[in-house]
C-alpha cells in the first residue's frame, strides 16, 4: 500500500467489518466470553470512527483506487450479492448453521481482488488465514455444540481488528503529522 488515504481507509474499513463480525458473534456466546466479545466490538467501533474520520480528511489525496473506484464498487457489490444469495439458499434448504461459514468465506475471498486494487498482497495472506481459521472454528463449534456464529464471528472479528491495528500502527502517525 502506497498512499495515506488507503492506509487509513483500511483502518476504518477493517474495523467496521470487525465490528459486524463481533456483533454476529453475540448470537449465543458462552457467558465467560461475552465481555471479551464486547471489548472487541468496542475497539472495532473506535477504529472504524478513527479510520472513517481520517479517510474523510484525506479523501482528496492520492489513492491506489484513483481511476479504479468503480472496480472497487463492483467487488463490494459482487461480495454482497454472493453472500446474500448464499445466505438465502442455505436458509431455504434448512442449513442455517452453515450460513456464518459461507459468509465468512465470501468475505475472505473479497480481499483477493482488493489486494490487487490496493497493491497490498498481505490481504491475500489475510484471506487465506481467515478461510483456514473459519473452517476450524466451524468444526470447533460443532464439537462443542456452540452456535457457529460465535467462533466464526470471533475469528473474523479478531483477524480484521488485528489487521486494522497494523494499519493504525503504520498509517496513523503519518495522518497525525499531516
Amino acid at each position: 500500500m502506497h498512499y495515506l488515504r488507503d492506509g487509513v481507509f483500511i483502518l476504518g474499513w477493517f474495523s467496521l467489518l470487525g465490528a459486524v463480525w463481533f456483533w454476529w458473534a453475540s448470537e449465543a456466546p458462552p457467558r465467560r466470553a461475552r465481555p471479551w466479545r464486547g471489548v472487541g466490538l468496542a475497539l472495532s467501533v473506535l477504529g472504524a470512527l478513527v479510520g472513517g474520520f481520517y479517510t474523510w480528511r484525506f479523501w482528496t489525496t492520492q489513492s491506489m483506487l484513483d481511476g479504479r473506484v468503480e472496480v472497487f464498487g463492483l467487488v463490494l457489490a459482487a461480495t454482497i450479492v454472493v453472500a446474500v444469495v448464499t445466505w438465502v439458499v442455505l436458509a431455504r434448504t434448512g442449513r442455517e448453521a452453515s450460513i456464518p461459514l459461507s459468509v465468512a468465506v465470501v468475505v475472505a475471498l473479497h480481499f483477493v481482488p482488493l489486494a490487487y486494487l490496493l497493491g497490498d498482497w498481505g490481504l491475500v495472506v489475510l484471506a487465506l488465514g481467515q478461510i483456514v481459521l473459519t473452517v476450524l472454528a466451524s468444526r470447533f463449534a460443532k464439537r462443542r455444540e456452540l452456535a457457529p456464529s460465535y467462533p466464526i464471528g470471533v475469528v473474523m472479528g479478531v483477524s480484521l481488528l488485528g489487521s486494522a491495528v497494523v494499519a493504525a500502527v503504520l498509517w496513523l502517525p503519518r495522518a497525525l503529522a499531516a
